[in-house]
C-alpha cells in the first residue's frame, strides 16, 4: 500500500522473515500474498509496508542472508490485537505464512519528522521512489529509559538528523507492552547513510543509543508493493 496514514491507522504489527539470498525474490510474493489475504478482510486495516532486500547495518551474524519485513497497520489496538492472533494461529496450516516471524510487540505511532521545512503535516506520504532506501531501527531501552530514548531521539532528529543530506524522514513507533521502540526511516540513498556517520553529532547520538538501549539496524533495497484497501 502506497498511502499509509500513520495518524488515522496508528498501531502496528510488526512481521520478518530470513531466507538465504539464493532462495529470496520469488519466494516473497507468495508470502505477502498469503499474509495480506488474512488482513483485507479484518475491519480496521490500514493498510501494510513491506520491504525487501535488507540487510543488518554492522557486522551480520548471517551474511549470506535477506531479510523481509512487513508493517500492517490498524485503526485499534484490538483490530491489531486480532490481526496478529489470526496470523499466529494460522501458521501451523500455512507453509508459506510458517516463516513469519511475528513481533510479540503491538507498537502505537507517535510522531513523523521530515526534511522539508514546507511540510507541516504529521504523516509522511510514505515515499515509495525506487531509489529511496528505508532503515527500520528496532531498540530496547534499558528499563525505565524508553521515554527518555524516544523524547531524545525524536529531539536529535528534529534538530540535527533532519538537516543531514539524503535524510527524508523519520517516524516513531512505541511498544505497547514493553519498552521497545521501533523507527521507519527513509534517506534518498544508502551513501546518504553511510555518508551521516561521518558526521560528529550523528555520531554521538549513535553513541547515546548503544549506552542506553540494545537493538539493531536493517537497511532495505526494496519496498514491496501491496494492494490498496
Amino acid at each position: 500500500m502506497d498511502d499509509v496514514n500513520f495518524a488515522e491507522s496508528p498501531f502496528v504489527v510488526v512481521m520478518s522473515a530470513d531466507a538465504n539470498v539464493r532462495d529470496a525474490g520469488v519466494g516473497w510474493t507468495g508470502l505477502v500474498t498469503s499474509t495480506e489475504a488474512l488482513a483485507r478482510p479484518r475491519a480496521g486495516y490500514g493498510g501494510a509496508i513491506w520491504l525487501a532486500q535488507g540487510r543488518v547495518l554492522g557486522p551480520p551474524s548471517t551474511p549470506d542472508t535477506e531479510h523481509l519485513m512487513g508493517l500492517h497497520f490498524w485503526r485499534t489496538s484490538g483490530d491489531a490485537e486480532a490481526f496478529a492472533a489470526e496470523l499466529i494461529h494460522a501458521q501451523p496450516d500455512d507453509e508459506v505464512v510458517d516463516v513469519l516471524v511475528v513481533d510479540d510487540g503491538l507498537y502505537r505511532f507517535s510522531a513523523t519528522v521530515s526534511a522539508s521545512p514546507e511540510d507541516v503535516t504529521l504523516v509522511d506520504p510514505s515515499r515509495n521512489e525506487s531509489e529511496v532506501t528505508t532503515e527500520i531501527i528496532r531498540m530496547t531501552p534499558v528499563s525505565g529509559k524508553q521515554g527518555w530514548v524516544g523524547e531524545y531521539n525524536e529531539s536529535e532528529t528534529r534538530e540535527h538528523i533532519k538537516h543531514l543530506d539524503g535524510f527524508l524522514s523519520a517516524s516513531f513507533f512505541h511498544d505497547l507492552r514493553s519498552d521497545r521502540i521501533v523507527e521507519y526511516v527513509q534517506w534518498r540513498s544508502p551513501a546518504d547513510l553511510t555518508a551521516a556517520f561521518g558526521d560528529a553529532r550523528f555520531a554521538e547520538h549513535l553513541s547515546v543509543n548503544s549506552h542506553y538501549s540494545a537493538g539493531e539496524a536493517f537497511l532495505f533495497g526494496e519496498r514491496l508493493a501491496g494492494e490498496t484497501v
